[in-house]
C-alpha cells in the first residue's frame, strides 16, 4: 500500500493555520495544566505575534460560543483589565504564567459570571451580549468546551 506523500505534521506552523495547543494557551491561558504543552508561548515575543495574528478570529469565535467572556489572551495582554479577585486559600488560585513570571494570580473567574459582571462594569459587553450570556448561565454547562469550535480543526 502507499504511503502518504504529505505528512500530516506538515501544516503545523503553516502561515494559514493555528496550532492546537497555541491556540488553547490563547484561549485558556494554559493547556490544561501540562507544562510543556506551553512551550509554544515561552517568551512574551512570541505570545504578542501569536495574539496580534489571530486575536480577531479567536475573540468572534470565543463569543460565539461564550457570550459575556473573552479569550485569556485579552487580559494577558493587557488590552483589558482581569478582575481584581484571588482566592483566598492560595493553594486553590490558579495563576496565569508567561515566559516564567506569574501575569494573573488567580484565573478562576474566567468564563464564569464574574466575568460577565467584570465584562460590564468596564464596558466591554453591551446588553444585547449581557443578555446572550445570562441565557448561557441557564445553561445546566455553561462553559461546556464543545461549545468552542477550534480554528485547528479543519471542519
Amino acid at each position: 500500500m502507499p504511503r502518504r506523500h504529505n505528512p500530516r505534521c506538515s501544516r503545523r506552523g503553516a502561515g494559514g493555520t493555528i496550532d492546537l495547543l497555541a491556540e488553547l494557551c490563547l484561549l485558556y491561558g494554559h493547556a490544561y495544566g501540562i507544562e510543556a504543552w506551553e512551550q509554544t508561548l515561552r517568551s512574551r515575543s512570541t505570545f504578542d505575534d501569536l495574539w496580534s495574528r489571530w486575536r480577531d478570529d479567536l475573540t468572534a469565535r470565543w463569543t460565539d460560543a461564550y457570550p459575556g467572556s473573552r479569550p485569556m489572551a485579552a487580559y494577558m495582554s493587557g488590552e483589558i483589565a482581569p478582575p481584581n479577585w484571588q482566592h483566598e486559600l492560595a493553594c486553590l488560585r490558579h495563576p496565569v504564567t508567561l515566559a516564567g513570571s506569574v501575569v494573573i494570580p488567580d484565573r478562576a473567574w474566567h468564563n464564569r459570571e464574574m466575568e460577565l459582571e467584570h465584562l460590564a462594569a468596564v464596558g466591554v459587553v453591551d446588553h444585547e451580549e449581557y443578555a446572550e450570556a445570562l441565557t448561557r448561565f441557564e445553561d445546566p454547562a455553561p462553559t461546556c468546551v464543545h461549545r468552542y469550535k477550534s480554528l485547528a480543526d479543519p471542519a
